[in-house]
């Protein structure tokens, strides 16, 4: 073989085990990711403060009074915030007395109160026609329909929202009106008894003759023991709540002075705080969680109105629509006069009576 065809042999394998060793390069070395860690999402705590403290278990009921529903909006909020809302519930007046609770959630003080708005009718006029009217809604179904299907609810709205507080009434269906230590056989029962009353009951037991006694509600028993009072305006539940079953011989059914309301409070900014979907969900959901827990409240009436130590009592035709005549004539016009948008909302309150056919 010649010189140049080895050279040429030579070359030829050279380019081969080149090409070769191509595919046998060392493999290059994996791409690696840095593991990716979930920031936990951060816990906002509440505190709560409500108008009293949780009633002692009736019956089969383990949550059985006005609290039920708020102390059941309170585990929905939890639920549905998935960790991310903690309310730290503090014990009722341990950090502002009940009549202040508007003002401590107003201030931040607190971010959510439960309680009565009856505490504030001196100071917020329109709360005398939101904790209930006389002669008007009588029970939860139709304190709902008043409430939120006529508008009613979005006026009170307006006006909580100025102080930088969002706010729901929930109605109560707690059968509102007089035990008593006397048989109430007729209205002319009541001329002269001093009944414990407080706000637009205390207006609607002056028109029927009794005498309005302002009295704390904690006072009621005592008062009924000692006849400092001869009665008290209040739900047929508070016969078992508080035991005045013991000291109040005679409840009046019919009629009723009207359905009541309590109210869920948020301070706004505080409200604020919670991611967006939280507050969408609370706002547009809030009614229908108090308003569902709340009907439970009705069956605990029923299951009360059962009870051995009190005789339930009930008026005549005439003497039913005597107290419709006095409310109108009495109660309603001081109503809408207590200013800020009361007229307004007892115009409201009279369409509404109106398309039932309960007032012409």
């Amino acid at each position: 073989m010649s010189r140049f065809a080895k050279f040429s042999l030579v070359l030829c394998l050279f380019v081969i085990i080149s090409t070769l060793g191509i595919g046998c390069s060392k493999p290059a070395a994996p791409t690696t990711t840095a593991p990716t860690t979930t920031t936990p999402a951060q816990t906002v705590t509440w505190k709560m403060q409500m108008w009293t403290e949780p009633s002692p278990q009736f019956g089969h009921f383990k949550r059985n009074s006005a609290t039920a529903a708020a102390l059941n909006w309170m585990d929905w909020v939890e639920a549905v915030s998935d960790g991310r809302i903690d309310i730290d519930r503090v014990a009722a007046g341990s950090v502002v007395p009940t009549g202040e609770l508007l003002n401590a959630v107003k201030d931040n003080v607190l971010d959510v109160a439960f309680t009565s708005v009856n505490y504030f009718s001196g100071a917020i006029p329109e709360t005398n026609i939101e904790y209930g009217v006389p002669g008007g809604p009588a029970d939860i179904v139709e304190m709902y329909d008043w409430l939120y299907n006529w508008g009613l609810q979005a006026e009170f709205q307006q006006v909580y929202a100025a102080m930088g507080i969002q706010s729901w009434a929930n109605p109560t269906n707690v059968l509102l009106s007089i035990g008593a230590s006397f048989s109430m056989d007729n209205l002319a029962s009541l001329k002269g008894k001093k009944l414990r009353a407080a706000g637009i009951t205390a207006d609607w037991a002056q028109a029927l003759g009794a005498v309005p006694i302002n009295m704390p509600y904690a006072d009621v028993y005592q008062g009924m023991k000692l006849k400092t009072i001869d009665g008290w305006i209040s739900g047929l539940v508070a016969l078992e709540e508080t035991k005045l079953k013991e000291v109040t011989p005679y409840f009046l059914t019919d009629p009723i002075t009207m359905d009541c309301t309590n109210n869920c409070f948020i301070n706004m900014k505080s409200l604020g705080e919670v991611p967006a979907d939280l507050q969408r969900i609370i706002k547009m959901d809030s009614q229908y969680v108090l308003y569902a827990t709340q009907t439970g409240y009705m069956e605990v009436g029923y299951q009360i109105a059962n009870t051995p130590e009190t005789k339930f009592q009930q008026w005549n035709d005439a003497d039913k629509a005597a107290v419709s005549k006095l409310v109108v004539e009495k109660v309603w016009p001081a109503m809408a006069a207590k200013g800020g948008k009361c007229a307004k909302l007892m115009e409201m309150t009279g369409d509404w009576l109106k398309a039932y056919g309960r007032i012409k």
